[in-house]
């Protein structure tokens, strides 16, 4: 059993409301989900990466604390297709403890390195997770043995579910991309719309990539690359953007189906269909030369490729 609370990042405070819930206090409680004892509300991050969503888990703890660890590595065991631990497999709990219904969760030093739009997301999962124990009221973040600092250098104190409600949102924004995936074949390139929800400081040219990863909504498409692709890094410089990918991304295509050709310039393609995009550099970590070998050089910033897109082969613009 799931409760999508895919938080759709609206801008409407009356669609947030019917999403979210309302803040405690109010007159108006949200619509709970009828647990049986022992299940729980356990949050994780979707595919995109700008979504939250629920599975119903059980679980075995009775005390408090011991609640609060199970908890916790429930969220980092993910059972439906498409959710991740809102926290990243590189983080791990170091020690937590109840004092006056205060939950200390002391996370280790790699908390520090999620990305802020990340980290907000991890941050909202993790407490409203946890802060449905009965016992904790509220929950106060820690790394390693230092109180938690936001990317601003603020210090949220202590926190609880209803703090990630209304005013949690407010500051995304949606736009239209045009994607490019591989055809059946795995040799040319065929387009896919789709509106997109982003904000907390992410580029649109990250959210071409994120939803390239994401892969094709028309199943009859491919993915051009796999879905535990890294970007490490995409940052824009005049017209150019230089895409540092994971490499594993190089030995995944032969399973993908996909060829080094259509998976490059469904990169190009999609992202220079931004308009403060002109060409893109794309490298991936630990690889020198051309990975690929001199028939589909990438030393140079690449300019798109039009002759790859199977609908205007056809002549259909």
């Amino acid at each position: 059993m799931m409760r999508n609370i895919k938080i759709l990042l609206l801008l409407s405070a009356v669609v947030l409301l019917a999403v979210c819930g309302c803040k405690k206090g109010s007159d108006t409680e949200p619509t709970a989900v009828k647990l049986a004892e022992g299940e729980y509300e356990v949050y994780y991050l979707t595919q995109d990466g700008f979504h939250l969503e629920t599975e119903i888990r059980k679980t075995s703890g009775e005390q408090p604390e011991e609640l609060a660890r199970e908890l916790v590595k429930i969220m980092q065991d993910p059972k439906e297709r498409g959710h991740n631990c809102a926290f990243g497999s590189g983080v791990s709990l170091q020690n937590l403890r109840i004092t006056e219904g205060v939950l200390n969760l002391h996370f280790s030093k790699e908390y520090n390195s999620l990305k802020s739009s990340r980290e907000i997301l991890a941050r909202a999962a993790v407490v409203r997770t946890l802060n449905a124990i009965p016992g904790v009221d509220s929950i106060l973040l820690y790394v390693e043995d230092t109180v938690f600092r936001d990317s601003n250098g603020r210090i949220p104190g202590e926190l609880t579910a209803g703090d990630f409600e209304l005013t949690f949102f407010e500051n995304l924004a949606s736009a239209r991309l045009k994607l490019y995936f591989s055809d059946a074949e795995g040799r040319e390139l065929c387009e896919e719309e789709r509106e997109v929800s982003y904000g907390f400081g992410t580029t649109l040219h990250e959210m071409v990539l994120t939803q390239l990863i994401a892969g094709p909504e028309d199943d009859t498409l491919r993915a051009v690359l796999p879905q535990d692709t890294q970007i490490l890094s995409a940052n824009l410089n005049n017209g150019i953007c230089y895409v540092l990918l994971s490499n594993n991304v190089i030995g995944s295509l032969e399973e993908l189906g996909v060829k080094p050709k259509t998976m490059v310039y469904s990169i190009v393609n999609s992202l220079t269909e931004l308009a403060n995009v002109n060409r893109v550099v794309i490298r991936f970590e630990g690889v020198e030369g051309e990975p690929f070998g001199e028939d589909l050089p990438l030393t140079d910033a690449l300019e798109r490729n039009l002759d790859m897109n199977k609908e205007e082969q056809n002549g259909e613009q």
